[in-house]
């Protein structure tokens, strides 16, 4: 009965955070979203979900720290270097070639869960240096989302006091010193990014996309969201489009989801066929 109990009252929990964050619970894996709750819990030393929901309904402070907790902010500068690596030198030649000046189309990318704006400022620098000595400004178009709001401002003001992971080439080409120890993107960099709230589960996707970058994400979703991510992989790519996936996640039956396996070592894809709807 006590099992049964618990159950029930997680379940509400989930449910109401829905409401009260419209953050949608439902997709995490049951294990990972009770840890995260837990945790919340022994910081406000509530021992009960039903107490904890009565606290959360009532503090606003308590709703913007859940919020930071679930949504699982950690990025940093080329998170996997290697990744990126191979990136520059398989991916981003090919879609420079398909998307010549002549035919003035913008190479178009998502970066979804972008957090704080490391990782797309890391394809944006990715993509400069592939180009060499031509100028990537009005050649690339990256689209960075998240469904946290804080993440994203600190994101659009592009000022970051942590900057490891970033070459000394790259600093210098990319970022200048700001006030005290912080770091700015340069406006040049930083105007091939966009920046938008976005909720993958519930808002339109991107489409016609030639590359996505979802790393490290859908570890934490449960197997029925998994299947619903992998279809929406599918839907935003173009044809020859690319999906980069974290190290930690697998994408195992790739190929009933119209994709071939570029690099398996680096968790790197590429979309070959439409799905049937």
């Amino acid at each position: 009965m006590k099992t049964e109990k618990i159950d029930s009252d997680l379940k509400e929990l989930m449910e109401n955070i829905c409401t009260i964050l419209g953050f949608n619970a439902g997709h995490y894996e049951i294990k990972h979203f009770k840890r995260r709750i837990d945790a919340r819990m022994r910081s406000t030393r509530k021992e009960r979900y039903i107490e904890y929901l009565k606290y959360l309904k009532e503090n606003d402070q308590e709703k913007e720290k859940l919020k930071t907790f679930l949504t699982v902010n950690v990025t940093e500068f080329f998170r996997n270097p290697e990744v990126y690596e191979e990136f520059r030198k398989t991916a981003a030649p090919y879609l420079i070639r398909r998307k010549p000046p002549i035919k003035n189309e913008k190479i178009k990318v998502w970066s979804m869960g972008c957090s704080s704006g490391q990782e797309p400022y890391s394809i944006a620098m990715t993509f400069a240096d592939a180009f060499g000595c031509y100028s990537v400004k009005g050649r690339v178009a990256i689209y960075a989302t998240d469904i946290d709001k804080d993440a994203l401002n600190t994101a659009k003001n592009g000022v970051y006091k942590d900057i490891s992971g970033i070459s000394e080439k790259f600093l210098r080409r990319y970022l200048s010193k700001d006030a005290g120890e912080a770091y700015k993107i340069k406006p040049e960099l930083r105007d091939l990014v966009t920046f938008v709230r976005h909720d993958i589960f519930s808002d339109k996707p991107f489409t016609k996309m030639d590359a996505l970058f979802c790393r490290n994400t859908i570890i934490y979703f449960n197997k029925e969201a998994k299947k619903d991510l992998y279809r929406l992989f599918n839907k935003s790519l173009a044809i020859g489009g690319y999906l980069i996936m974290g190290k930690a996640e697998s994408f195992l039956s790739h190929q009933s989801y119209g994709f071939q396996r570029v690099s398996g070592k680096h968790h790197i894809f590429k979309k070959t066929e439409e799905l049937v709807s």
